[in-house]
């Protein structure tokens, strides 16, 4: 969560509160003063760093990359077909495509 309370007309402090230490991922830490000009920015920064590193802590999460590895082994097993190189080719030039 995070809060903001403007402490003069241009400067406001900010209020970070993490669910543990490891979800406080920059680039604005607790307690700090930051320019207004500056604020919506980072404060979207910081926001984005928190739902990453908690999606990236979660003991089910798989990067995209294994994913697509998975989704491949399982249309190859749905799909695959046994057959020799003849058998192959001739399948590959004989069927018509519809």
């Amino acid at each position: 969560m995070i809060k903001y309370n403007e402490v003069e007309k241009m400067e406001t402090t900010l209020k970070i509160k993490a669910y543990n230490l490891l979800n406080l991922a920059g680039p604005l830490v607790d307690g700090q003063v930051i320019s207004r000009r500056v604020l919506g920015a980072l404060v979207r920064q910081t926001a984005l760093n928190m739902c990453k590193r908690r999606r990236l802590e979660s003991d089910s999460y798989q990067p995209p990359h294994v994913r697509r590895k998975f989704k491949i082994q399982e249309m190859v097993q749905k799909y695959k077909c046994e057959m020799n190189e003849s058998e192959f080719y001739t399948h590959l030039f004989s069927t018509p495509l519809s």
